[in-house]
């Protein structure tokens, strides 16, 4: 039964959104355009924009992903509380013998 219970966790834990890495991107749009405060703005605008387009990419096959593994892990815990279900009755069976 802890098997099922375990399962059940895992299938209904919801995946991590990541943060945007301000510091990195920081690091490299001021190394890139070393004095031009301007470019520096631009780039880190840049960076962002182009980190919430891969975070939304990301977003949709997470949320596929997560759908198709969760069905799978359903059909696991299905799996296994047949075969919990099948050995309780061995044992009851044999048992009453």
């Amino acid at each position: 039964m802890r098997t099922l219970t375990a399962c059940l966790i895992l299938t209904l834990s919801p995946a991590a959104a990541l943060a945007f890495p301000a510091d990195t991107a920081k690091q490299k749009c001021e190394a890139e355009w070393a004095g031009d405060f301007e470019m520096q703005a631009y780039c880190m605008d840049q960076q962002r924009q182009g980190w919430q387009e891969v975070e939304q990419q990301r977003a949709g096959l997470d949320n596929a992903m997560s759908a198709s593994l969760a069905t799978s892990k359903a059909r696991t815990c299905v799996f296994h509380f047949q075969k919990y279900m099948l050995e309780q009755a061995s044992e009851r069976k044999c048992n009453g013998f």
